[in-house]
């Protein structure tokens, strides 16, 4: 058991490592700007209920929130962690990341002399997650989401309850803005009857029912009314200007609105036909709007199938059977009337033989006409000739050939060039139709 001279000396010894020991500074966080700053305003912090690492603090401007949570979490990871390697580089980015910061609520006038209540925050499930202060005149409630939390679905039978439908939205032409609370400095009652109440029962009473008179007392008395009454003053003159400048701003919101509901009155007007100055009727009007409708969906229809019909001349696909013989027979005969090689010798009556089905249009069409040619000058020969031997000229007897002969050869050949003739003429057409295709 020590001693109370021992207890003594280990109570110094305590007191004086208390009095060595030192916080260390991590972060300093501006809540308010220098022109804020008041050495009478002291801030007070307030706890959230939502984490334990945010926190409200409130001074006499405003209401600002902080987090520590973008650092708090990476400082304790690595306190509990085991590793060394890289302490000093992860330290570093902890000592450099910075805290959130947000202004959530800002006094209009920053006067120490019209403090803020500390701020307390709320979650219920009835009101919600909030934020509750209050001035010496008015309360003040801000409203936050309320944070997303993981919710169990349960899997719920089918049941013939009908669908509830769908009702459309109201027409939202206008913005919304806050409510517009008038300066406090309109309720607040003048100083000037409370200061002359002080002076009636000071030692200079006798001043107040006297003739003013020249003094330093009377100066004195002058001075201070005048700094009340300027001050008051002021602040009736900055609240008035307020209202003046916010009655200017609702008149031009209440004519933008004005606009804007006219814009909405016409579309209803186009729409139901309200505003037609041509006395059309409704049902008129219904009609022709179909018909309109109409035509224009034709109209669309035949460019659709306009369209169809180009891209399915562009698009590739198989041919059929007759289609690939149609088209050999067409290579064919493009193959034969391109030939134009000349061939001498053959036989002239090979063109009613069956050697001659294998030759080539042209050439068949070619050996005809020359054919044609040749018995029309033997046909010529033989009518002189028979003119020479009439006239005695000749004594000598010619062989003559029968009418009827020359007139079957005259005929067959005929018939062969009418035939090779529609024979080419239908294939022309044919490949003509092709071409346009």
């Amino acid at each position: 058991m020590a001693s109370p001279k021992s207890k003594s000396r280990l109570g110094r010894l305590l007191a004086d490592s208390s009095l060595s020991s030192e916080l260390l500074a991590f972060q300093a966080i501006d809540t308010m700007s220098p022109v804020e700053v008041n050495e009478e305003s002291w801030p007070v912090f307030s706890q959230d209920v939502m984490s334990r690492y945010n926190l409200y603090v409130t001074h006499h401007a405003g209401i600002v929130f902080l987090s520590l949570a973008p650092w708090i979490f990476r400082l304790e990871k690595e306190l509990a962690g085991d590793s060394e390697a890289g302490t000093d580089f992860r330290i570093g980015l902890v000592v450099n990341s910075q805290s959130s910061r947000d202004r959530l609520f800002s006094q209009p006038t920053s006067d120490a002399v019209v403090p803020l209540a500390a701020a307390v925050v709320l979650q219920d499930p009835d009101v919600g997650y909030f934020l509750l202060s209050a001035t010496p005149y008015e309360p003040i409630a801000l409203t936050f989401d309320s944070p997303e939390t993981d919710l169990v679905l349960v899997k719920l039978e089918s049941s013939p309850v009908r669908e509830l439908e769908a009702v459309p939205a109201p027409l939202d032409f206008y913005e919304p803005r806050p409510v517009f609370q008038p300066s406090h400095a309109f309720d607040q009652p003048s100083h000037l009857p409370t200061m002359l109440d002080r002076l009636r029962t000071s030692r200079h009473k006798t001043l107040v029912n006297q003739e003013v008179r020249l003094s330093p007392v009377t100066l004195g008395i002058f001075t201070d009314a005048h700094k009340l009454l300027a001050d008051e003053t002021y602040r009736l003159g900055v609240a008035a200007s307020e209202v003046f400048r916010r009655c200017e701003v609702l008149q031009a919101e209440l004519r933008q609105q004005v606009n804007k509901a006219n814009q909405v009155r016409s579309k209803i007007e186009t729409i139901s036909g309200a505003n037609r100055d041509d006395g059309e009727g409704d049902n008129a009007a219904y009609e022709r709007r179909i018909a309109e409708a109409q035509d224009r969906q034709d109209r669309l229809t035949k460019r659709v199938e306009g369209l169809r019909k180009i891209i399915g001349k562009a698009t590739t696909r198989d041919l059929s059977a007759k289609e690939r013989a149609f088209f050999n027979e067409v290579r064919t005969i493009e193959e034969s009337l391109s030939e134009r090689t000349s061939s001498e010798g053959g036989d002239r009556n090979s063109l009613t033989g069956a050697s001659g089905a294998s030759k080539p249009l042209w050439k068949r069409l070619e050996e005809a006409k020359t054919l044609q040619d040749e018995l029309l000058d033997e046909v010529a020969a033989l009518k002189k000739a028979e003119g020479v031997t009439d006239s005695g000229s000749l004594g000598t007897t010619e062989l003559r050939i029968p009418q009827d002969i020359r007139r079957s050869k005259l005929q067959q050949v005929q018939g062969l060039l009418s035939r090779e003739t529609a024979l080419v003429e239908a294939v022309r057409a044919r490949l003509e139709r092709l071409q346009t295709l």
